[in-house]
């Protein structure tokens, strides 16, 4: 069974992460996914956010801990340096808005872009 799903820097771009975001919604079993420094932007980085978000059992995105920021026990989180795109922010911004905890993000470095800084 996959649990790690790692397609860093394989230029799926925006096609592939539609298509995965499709299969992450018949997903039960991945825990961990990874695309980033792929080129995805627009609606397909919403569509792919969206879905990374609706799985339950994924617990990193990237280099997102996804585990711990739904479980609110992050205090500090440091992701610079990481290649973070805009599925990445997007998934970020939403789990930060709920966060009781965070009281410090560090984002340097990244490629987030203007999107993705909203």
């Amino acid at each position: 069974v996959l649990k790690t799903l790692n397609l860093l820097r394989n230029n799926i771009g925006d096609e592939g992460a539609t298509a995965i975001g499709e299969a992450l919604r018949s997903n039960a079993v991945l825990k961990s996914l990874d695309v980033r420094c792929n080129g995805i932007s627009g609606d397909a980085a919403q569509q792919l956010a969206t879905a990374v978000l609706a799985s339950p059992s994924l617990e990193i995105f990237g280099s997102v801990p996804l585990k711990e920021l739904r479980a609110n026990t992050l205090e500090k989180l440091d992701l610079s340096h990481e290649g973070l795109g805009l599925p990445e922010a997007l998934v970020l911004a939403k789990l930060v808005e709920g966060s009781e905890v965070l009281t410090s993000l560090v984002l340097w470095d990244n490629n987030i872009g203007e999107e993705g800084a909203k």
